[in-house]
């Protein structure tokens, strides 16, 4: 959304007297050129245009208190109403739940028999896009350098909660048990992140998004309320190569490589497998540093954000 579109017509409550001290400043602004181009001597220009100024945004100020304020009370008050009522309905009928508004911990993801088998943040062999950034930086860097396009998948969701949902229901997206994280069993691109107020985008891609799970992904996003903003979709011959059940032992150290800020561990495997057991094994706890694994299957390297192939 542009900038200025989104300034003058975003409505939180939050935003408003940001956008009366942005209207004020353009307002002085406009002003002083004006009276400078019409002769007026600098000094001059500048208090005039102060004191036509001060008094828009004092009037601004005093219509939100009096109009914006009683209205953000109102609202308040009228959700704090709708809070006891709904508590009170609650003791009546302790089966009835609301869904929607319910909130989860983590622990209430997984049940006494799920605990067992409960996945945990070592097992994620993904690259979350967990924010703006991250997926900027994949769409504008790392994809962009690829002479080959992975498949994707991606959805527009009007909520966090949808959004998560959607990829938790996919067989290889999984939330851990000890950190709450989405992680995935896959070398993929995943996630979700908030793009502004009531629009979250999330993300499945790489090479080993199967055209079975590109109709998974494509199912379940629609089925919570996803929007698909574009897609493109795999062929029957995707990666499928095994990336469970290696030896991290078959991984053998080559060398350290230092390039100015930039440090690679570089180690040697047999098979896309023993490779993912290595380096789900290894921890990288800052920037500008890279574990990566060269094999006859592909090669893959884990930075701070995850796993990911090269």
């Amino acid at each position: 959304m542009n900038p200025v579109i989104k300034l003058l017509f975003y409505k939180t409550y939050d935003d408003r007297l940001s956008k009366l001290r942005i209207i004020s400043i353009a307002w002085f602004v406009i002003l002083f050129i004006m009276m400078l181009m019409a002769g007026t001597p600098f000094l001059a220009a500048l208090f005039s245009a102060l004191a036509a100024t001060v008094p828009l945004f004092s009037i601004g100020l005093i219509l939100r208190i009096l109009i914006f304020d009683d209205k953000q009370k109102e609202a308040k008050s009228a959700e704090t109403s709708k809070t006891e009522a709904k508590t009170d309905n609650t003791e009546a009928k302790p089966a009835e739940v609301d869904k929607k508004e319910e909130v989860k911990t983590i622990d209430d993801m997984y049940s006494a028999e799920d605990s067992q088998n409960a996945y945990m943040e070592k097992d994620n062999v993904g690259t979350r896009q967990d924010s703006l950034e991250k997926a900027n930086a994949y769409w504008l860097g790392t994809r962009l350098q690829m002479t080959e396009k992975p498949p994707f998948s991606l959805y527009v969701f009007k909520s966090a909660i949808d959004a998560e949902n959607a990829l938790l229901e996919l067989p290889f997206i999984h939330k851990a048990k000890d950190t709450g994280n989405l992680i995935c069993e896959k070398v993929l691109e995943f996630g979700y992140y908030k793009v502004e107020a009531d629009n979250y985008e999330a993300i499945i891609t790489g090479f080993d998004y199967t055209l079975d799970d590109f109709n998974k992904a494509e199912e379940s996003f629609k089925k919570h309320n996803g929007v698909l903003k574009n897609n493109l979709e795999p062929t029957d011959n995707a990666n499928k190569t095994a990336s469970v059940g290696g030896d991290k032992n078959n991984v053998k150290f080559r060398e350290t490589i230092t390039e100015n800020q930039f440090t690679y561990e570089c180690y040697d495997g047999k098979t896309k497998a023993d490779a993912m057991a290595f380096l789900k094994d290894k921890e990288v706890n800052k920037g500008l540093y890279y574990v990566c694994v060269y094999t006859p299957e592909g090669n893959f390297g884990r930075d701070i954000n995850g796993i990911y192939e090269m």
